[in-house]
């Protein structure tokens, strides 16, 4: 126990009168030596009856309770007494001490840790360690339970200095960003648990969705490819792969489609300039028609892929008698399923899940629904049961599984 005792003087950066520096050096030497604790109090109270401030005094007072065994004692006097930036390592000691005998382990070691020069300290911190690990985890798991993300966040901090690197760590910061959708975050703290450990196929498969996403697309593929061969009649996985390698392609292509394949929200020209650059033929076909838009003016970004997708028919004026486009006017999941629907037929293979549905102009947003469920162009009716807005990710992935009907995701 003395070990965690020091000179009360020991990293106290005020003055001391001589006089007084020598009454608690040798108050303090006989406390150590000879376990004087009357004497020590004695000289604590008489400097303290003349200045209630004198830290070094305070100090010494409390190791003469902390010998006692009064614990809770030192932590109502000392913590007030301590800045958050205090480097008082006498009294820092004593406090992470009483803390750490009260059962306050993540407040002792916080104070440990601040303590890097005392070998005393740094043991203590050390085989504290994994219970304060464990004690993290544990209050963050809580917090994520509770949609606490601010405090969440402020653990995996603290997690990632205790235990920097840790697969504990590392799964900390995945949590929270899967939860808190950091897609960038999560992609680095899956590969940093990947270099570390053998993962499952799940979180192989999460981490190569996120390579292909916002990382490494060759990575991803790689990884899903080698996912498929350990399980070659896993048809979610052969469909994940095929994604995959869809989105590598697609990487290839002019970054304004790029662009368009990763937007939050796409417009009817984005979506225009997508089929322009992976339906087959959109680019040297045989246009059909030759209509202008009135509001598609000669210098309008996506001007060239509107017009070919409009003469091609693969899309169809906003406004007929208007003859407009209304190219920045978001497109939702029904009306890109709609025209989605009429591809095979425009490419000469009519298919008997869509049979008949190229001969209206118009359908109710459920017949569109059920008959992209039955084609597979979405997964299921709950895909596009709620019409709205379409993301990038979602019209790649309908526009792969469109050009799957007419023989490989080609773009």
């Amino acid at each position: 126990m003395l070990r965690y005792l020091e000179n009360p003087l020991q990293g106290y950066e005020l003055s001391v009168s001589a006089d007084d520096a020598l009454k608690v050096d040798q108050a303090f030497a006989g406390l150590i030596k000879s376990g004087d604790s009357i004497a020590a109090l004695g000289i604590a109270r008489q400097l303290l009856a003349r200045d209630d401030q004198l830290l070094p005094a305070i100090v010494l007072e409390q190791q003469v309770s902390f010998l006692a065994g009064d614990y809770r004692s030192i932590v109502d006097r000392l913590s007030p007494e301590l800045t958050e930036d205090s480097t008082y390592g006498a009294a820092l000691l004593l406090l992470a001490r009483s803390q750490d005998l009260l059962g306050a382990e993540l407040d002792a070691f916080d104070l440990y840790e601040r303590l890097p020069e005392s070998a005393t300290a740094k043991a203590r911190a050390n085989a504290l360690r994994p219970r304060v690990v464990e004690l993290l985890v544990e209050r963050l798991e809580r917090l994520l339970a509770e949609g606490s993300a601010e405090p969440a966040r402020v653990i995996v901090e603290r997690l990632q200095l205790t235990a920097p690197e840790s697969i504990v760590a590392l799964q900390a910061a995945r949590d929270f960003a899967a939860i808190t959708l950091d897609v960038s975050a999560e992609l680095e703290a899956r590969r940093s648990l990947s270099a570390k450990r053998t993962e499952s196929p799940a979180d192989l498969r999460r981490l190569a969705e996120l390579e292909v996403e916002i990382g490494d697309p060759t990575q991803g593929v790689d990884i899903l490819q080698q996912l498929v061969d350990r399980s070659p009649d896993d048809f979610v996985l052969r469909e994940a792969l095929d994604s995959a390698k869809f989105s590598w392609r697609l990487n290839m292509l002019p970054p304004e489609v790029v662009e368009v394949a990763k937007s939050d929200a796409i417009t009817r020209a984005d979506f225009a300039t997508l089929l322009y650059w992976v339906i087959p033929g959109a680019r040297s076909g045989n246009a059909q028609s030759a209509q202008i838009a009135t509001d598609v003016p000669l210098d309008h970004p996506q001007r060239r892929e509107v017009l070919r997708v409009l003469n091609l028919r693969l899309m169809s004026m906003a406004d007929a008698a208007l003859r407009s486009f209304e190219p920045d006017r978001r497109i939702t999941i029904i009306r890109s399923l709609d025209v989605l629907l009429r591809v095979p037929a425009l490419q000469g293979l009519p298919l008997a899940c869509g049979r008949k549905y190229e001969d209206r102009l118009r359908h109710r947003a459920d017949t569109t629904c059920a008959t992209a469920a039955r084609c597979e162009i979405v997964a299921d009716i709950e895909a596009c049961s709620i019409d709205g807005p379409v993301s990038g990710p979602v019209a790649r992935e309908m526009v792969r599984r469109t050009l799957n009907l007419l023989g490989g995701s080609r773009p």
